[in-house]
């Protein structure tokens, strides 16, 4: 049997990587901290419809506010996971991301975000440079992650 502080004492390994919440592989595919491989980044800098197969979208850099409407949760499977981060730092409080669905196509979190609505209630957004949004549907709503 070990004693503490001996050869045979693991109890101080610790994984180094812990604190570290993502990164980018070789390949350039956003993985998450416990292994989720989510694709290779789409990147958008304007307006944009994200098409239902998209795991991983980056904002480029934009000079100005952009809405990306999101498929709707139901045009997914249940578990389907979408990161939206903004990989240059140019999303600010004036070059803001809205996120919206397609009217019917459920919320984002608690907000109803349907594009037959334009109340600045109705939209999920990114307002601050490097931020990002994890979302998994669960086939009828987008629910954040963290």
């Amino acid at each position: 049997m070990p004693t503490p502080g001996g050869a045979g004492d693991f109890a101080e390994v610790k994984d180094v990587s812990a604190n570290v919440d993502t990164f980018v592989s070789a390949t350039g595919e956003f993985v998450e901290q416990y292994g989720l491989v989510l694709g290779t980044p789409q990147t958008y800098t304007s307006n944009s419809v994200i098409p239902a197969s998209a795991t991983n979208v980056e904002i480029g850099a934009i000079a100005g506010a952009i809405v990306l409407t999101l498929p709707a949760a139901s045009a997914v499977t249940p578990g389907h996971i979408l990161s939206i981060h903004d990989g240059n730092g140019s999303v600010s409080s004036s070059a803001t991301v809205g996120m919206i669905t397609p009217t019917g196509g459920g919320k984002i979190g608690n907000v109803s975000a349907a594009t037959s609505s334009t109340s600045a209630a109705s939209y999920a957004f990114l307002n601050a440079p490097y931020t990002g949004s994890l979302l998994i549907s669960n086939g009828t709503n987008w629910n954040p992650m963290r």
